[in-house]
């Protein structure tokens, strides 16, 4: 599921469990029936030359295009306030960590004092702090996508990432909460109305590259706004920030694999939509 399974295990932990370990025996099943259609060379990188080429040069063609953005950042990165930014990240981030392990449980964190200060204040002011810091500092996807590829788990790529996840939740539910306060709508009577193609539109969704659009579902379906069966077709048919590096590096075989993901993903969703869920 990517970046959206933490929102769900933070949320919904029994649900976000469930979800992996379901995902995880439609995948090997998936992938041990098309093995026995395809063969296990089918699509493999490199059995054409001309395919690695091609993926070779549009890469090298995306690389210069971005190279101007890239340098800024990289610039950003090794300036001396980045360094106190970061300094600044880590020192909210234990009470951020604590008060988020609690709020889990239900505990009433947000009526806490943290040093003088409201908890609420302290952590609305982290979570603008990995806004900023993401606008800055990372990639769209958090890290630079081809820094993916090579990039060891360090503290900075912990931070990159965090920033992207609370960036993309936190305008997931503002979106939703700041539609329904200006337009007053009934969106659960919306997506009621519209409730035998909800799966459907979470696996057309799972299509999007990344994990932001992903995470818009999954703040939907915590919201109560689409079924368990919408859900768990998104977190079947979609590949998170994987689908970037493998669109650059193998388009044809990245086209596929995500064409194929969806007919479980419409299997399963519509079959748990028909008992219920």
């Amino acid at each position: 599921m990517g970046d959206a399974a933490f929102l769900i295990l933070a949320k919904e932990p029994q649900t976000g469990l469930l979800l992996i370990a379901s995902t995880f025996v439609v995948g090997l099943l998936s992938g041990m029936a098309v093995n026995a259609i395809h063969g296990e060379d089918f699509m493999r990188r490199g059995a054409n030359g001309k395919e690695e080429n091609k993926s070779k040069s549009k890469d090298m063609s995306m690389s210069q295009e971005q190279a101007s953005e890239h340098g800024c950042r990289m610039l950003l990165s090794g300036s001396r306030w980045r360094g106190g930014i970061d300094g600044l990240w880590f020192v909210l981030l234990v009470p951020g960590s604590v008060g988020a392990v609690l709020y889990a449980f239900q505990v009433d964190v947000l009526s806490w004092q943290i040093w003088g200060v409201s908890a609420a204040i302290v952590f609305a002011f982290f979570a603008i702090l990995c806004v900023v810091s993401w606008v800055l500092f990372s990639g769209p996807t958090g890290r630079e996508t081809r820094e993916r590829e090579t990039q060891s788990v360090t503290w900075r790529s912990v931070i990159d990432d965090t920033n992207f996840v609370t960036t993309w939740v936190a305008a997931a539910f503002l979106t939703f909460d700041i539609t329904i306060h200006v337009f007053a709508l009934d969106l659960q009577s919306m997506f009621g109305a519209a409730l035998i193609f909800l799966p459907l539109i979470a696996v057309l969704v799972g299509f999007v590259p990344g994990c932001g659009p992903q995470i818009l579902v999954a703040a939907t379906y915590i919201g109560g706004l689409i079924p368990f069966s919408a859900l768990m077709g998104n977190a079947i048919s979609n590949d998170g920030d994987a689908l970037f590096p493998a669109l650059a590096l193998a388009p044809r075989a990245a086209v596929v694999a995500t064409l194929y993901s969806a007919l479980p993903a419409l299997v399963i969703s519509y079959t748990l939509l028909f008992f219920g869920y």
